[in-house]
């Protein structure tokens, strides 16, 4: 089983150094709206993702009213919401070799369990090492137009 999801867990791997980087990089920066990375690290520990854009957004309005990159903060914070959903319908997925397949005895499968609004949905599919890795491309990217924005935010709170 090890060897069929080898490239499946390298992927995963990626995806899971990719996202902590990102998050991490929003900490980072609600840190330094507060004026306290240390405080941005412990004020967010606690908070899921999606909150996290949520409050940068709002400190970054209410510190940087006037900023000209606010459009772009609030449109990456929109499309990394939903980079946060693929990678957690990867991350906390049920994966196994599918030995029982007539088509690919050795294929991948993924199940994912959503409860949602009073229904519960079930995924059973499995996306390839590639698409993952394209994911993985997406946050890289994503996590450079954050470090853009860092250097905005530092140079507009200096002065």
């Amino acid at each position: 089983m090890e060897e069929h999801l080898k490239d499946h867990a390298t992927a995963i791997g990626h995806l899971t150094i990719a996202f902590n980087c990102l998050e991490r990089q929003i900490s980072h920066l609600i840190g330094t709206l507060l004026g306290d990375s240390y405080v941005g690290e412990i004020v967010t520990a606690p908070v899921p993702f999606p909150k996290k854009l949520d409050v940068l957004c709002a400190l970054a309005r209410f510190k940087l009213a006037a900023a000209a990159f606010l459009p772009n903060l609030e449109d990456l914070a929109k499309r990394l919401a939903p980079l946060n959903d693929q990678r957690n319908g990867i991350i906390h997925a049920e994966w196994w070799v599918d030995h029982l397949s007539l088509a690919n005895p050795e294929s991948v499968g993924r199940r994912r369990l959503d409860i949602r609004k009073r229904e519960l949905r079930v995924q059973h599919d499995a996306p390839s090492p590639e698409k993952i890795m394209t994911l993985v491309a997406e946050m890289r990217a994503a996590s450079d137009e954050v470090d853009a924005i860092d250097a905005n935010i530092s140079a507009a709170l200096r002065g």
